[in-house]
């Protein structure tokens, strides 16, 4: 049995000089033909903690190791993580629909949060920025 990946159009990694590339979301598909992070009645639908675990588990996996995080696109609820990300860390066009805690994170390469919608507060209380 084949799984379908998720059909969402525009997610972008970034390349050398700036340059974006198109890169298709390697997460499984839902019946909507997008993945729980794409499909913005995913939140409605079912327990926004689903939602949370699995983006929770993302971050803390780069975290541990020492991935690149680049999201687009996605609809995520609370969102409460602390950690040293040692890679760059890219959100772009992505709603937060709850809070988001990165208090005493420390970033030693860029962050960027392009295009993003908070919905609540955010919060990067204590937070070290290291990259130049």
């Amino acid at each position: 049995m084949v799984i379908a990946k998720c059909q969402y159009p525009e997610n972008y990694t970034l390349v050398k000089n700036h340059v974006f590339e198109t890169q298709p979301c390697k997460n499984n598909a839902l019946t909507s033909g997008l993945c729980k992070f794409h499909d913005p009645t995913y939140l409605k639908d079912t327990t926004r903690k689903d939602v949370e675990d699995s983006f929770t588990r993302m971050l803390n996996d780069a975290i541990k190791h020492n991935k690149k995080i680049r999201c687009v696109g996605y609809h995520l609820s609370n969102i409460d993580i602390t950690g040293i990300f040692t890679k760059e860390v890219h959100f772009d066009h992505i709603t937060f629909h709850g809070k988001v805690n990165f208090d005493n994170s420390t970033f030693e390469k860029d962050v960027q949060l392009s295009n993003c919608v908070f919905e609540k507060e955010v919060s990067f209380s204590g937070a070290t920025f290291n990259e130049e």
